[in-house]
């Protein structure tokens, strides 16, 4: 069916893109199984060799793509230059928060790349009501270091608790079950229910180790409703009261960045929010793709930042996990909580200032999984692994380390003398960045590059306004080679490294002088 969607969208986009002029587009697709639709525009002047912003909008409960456009968002992109869309599926009780609105945006956000690209890092998500809480439950099950992965989420009015509203419904005799609907069923119903009300639900509030609101926590998150008064008692109890509960947790837990608040104004969803002050929070971020830290609820098996799970046979229970990285100290520390099976940590370190890795692991369910798996890619030949002081069996296959492990313990890889200076036995599938180091840098930077062809490519360093700050030539051949990128003639900042014509998002690096 995504093949089909896509197929008919992109017959529609003959109508193509103007380079210079304001481009609109109001798409939809209608097959035996779905119907949806979107409306898109691209900014005056749009450049599609240089990706602006995008604001994706998740429209409320009976509303359609274009309440977009009821607000003064649109305008605000036109000025900022950045791209405007929202998606619709069709009103019939169907949630945003769930499966098939979250298909439908994948569905949009694949073909707008590739009729209008915009940028990947830059992918910023807000919504109304029973969309407002759409981007954060969004990121949750696409954070994955290749996903459209937000910058950063804005709701008005969130639904945050998908059971906590639908309990809400049902001890009001509303007839409002949008949430039953889409689930098929009422929490207690089955197991299965039960499994997608919480990896819908930004929060789980009855059972914090449930909640997905983990896998956000390096995700800037932006929550507001109206007034807390008695004239609108409903939407503290409804809106803000969840809100405010995400945002201890959040809190406690560390998140990067959290505002929440009342707004004050007696009303619900959209016009809570004070549009300016969003548009000017959501522009100060960009998706971060490779926190140090990362702490997971995965609710199947996939691709979580820089690790992938995969899951035991418990079904309907989520897998916790916990990973630190430390490239300074040479550690990865590994926590495994609960039904998690295996685990590929796929963070690229600077392998060759590596002549071993340290770290400590934890199998908390080692009684339910007493064998766990861990699998490390992309890294150098190693000559021993030890755990607890003692040589310990392992793996080495196409640059893959697999260790079994059980209960906890401390660990060390060692690597064979200057493997990590040597190209790589498996020959890389196409032209990519794969380290930059060390980040921050305040001189010189090495650029390592992976390439599976001898070529001449550019190298291309963006500022944060997306202006081009620097180009490198560099003659490329197989496997991997190293670049050096100097700070000569750049001021301190952000900046973002790209190779044009890869399908890879480009690299955030740091400039301190």
């Amino acid at each position: 069916m995504k093949k089909l969607l896509l197929g008919v969208l992109l017959l529609l986009a003959v109508l193509s893109l103007q380079a210079i002029a304001q481009t609109e587009y109001a798409l939809f697709d209608t097959t035996a199984t779905d119907t949806f639709e979107f409306w898109l525009r691209t900014p005056v002047n749009y450049d599609r060799t240089h990706p602006p912003a995008i604001l994706v909008w998740w429209h409320g409960y009976g509303a359609n793509s274009l309440e977009l456009r009821a607000t003064n968002f649109p305008a605000l992109c036109d000025e900022r230059g950045w791209m405007a869309a929202s998606i619709r599926g069709p009103f019939d009780g169907k949630h945003y928060q769930g499966r098939r609105g979250q298909h439908q945006m994948d569905s949009m956000l694949t073909w707008a790349m590739d009729t209008a690209p915009f940028s990947m890092d830059s992918i910023y998500m807000a919504g109304s009501s029973m969309g407002a809480a759409a981007g954060l439950v969004w990121h949750n099950n696409h954070c994955g270091i290749h996903d459209f992965m937000p910058a950063a989420v804005v709701g008005g009015s969130p639904i945050l608790d998908c059971e906590l509203r639908q309990q809400q419904y049902v001890d009001s005799g509303h007839t409002l079950d949008a949430m039953r609907a889409v689930f098929g069923g009422f929490p207690w119903d089955s197991d299965s229910i039960a499994h997608e009300y919480h990896r819908a639900s930004a929060i789980r509030i009855s059972d914090t180790l449930e909640s997905m609101h983990f896998n956000a926590l390096h995700l800037p998150a932006y929550n507001t409703w109206g007034t807390s008064d008695n004239a609108w008692n409903a939407e503290w109890f409804a809106y803000g009261r969840p809100a405010q509960a995400l945002d201890s947790l959040r809190r406690a837990d560390h998140a990067d960045t959290t505002k929440t608040f009342c707004s004050g104004i007696n009303a619900h969803g959209y016009p809570v929010l004070y549009q300016d002050s969003v548009m000017m929070w959501l522009s100060g971020f960009r998706a971060n793709r490779y926190p140090d830290n990362i702490s997971i609820n995965a609710d199947e098996y996939d691709e979580y930042y820089w690790t992938k799970a995969s899951l035991d046979t418990q079904r309907f229970t989520m897998g916790r996990y916990g990973a630190v990285k430390d490239s300074a100290h040479k550690r990865l520390d590994i926590n495994l909580v609960r039904n998690v099976a295996a685990l590929d940590v796929e963070f690229l370190f600077p392998w060759g200032r590596f002549d071993t890795l340290n770290g400590h692991w934890i199998n908390r369910d080692s009684v339910a999984i007493p064998h766990a798996t861990i699998q490390l890619t992309s890294v150098p030949a190693v000559r021993e692994v030890r755990r607890n002081g003692a040589t310990w069996a392992f793996t080495y296959a196409n640059d893959t380390l697999t260790v079994v492990i059980p209960g906890s313990g401390d660990y060390t890889v060692i690597f064979q003398p200057n493997a990590a200076d040597r190209p790589t036995a498996l020959q890389p599938l196409e032209i990519a960045l794969s380290a930059a180091y060390p980040n921050p840098f305040n001189s010189q930077m090495v650029l390592e590059i992976q390439s599976n062809i001898s070529a001449r490519r550019e190298i291309r360093l963006f500022d944060v306004t997306g202006r081009l700050a620097k180009t490198i030539m560099a003659n490329l051949n197989p496997g991997t080679q190293r670049i050096m990128l100097s700070g000569d003639g750049l001021s301190s900042g952000i900046y973002f490294v790209s190779i044009p014509g890869t399908h890879q998002a480009p690299a955030k690096i740091v400039l301190l002088k």
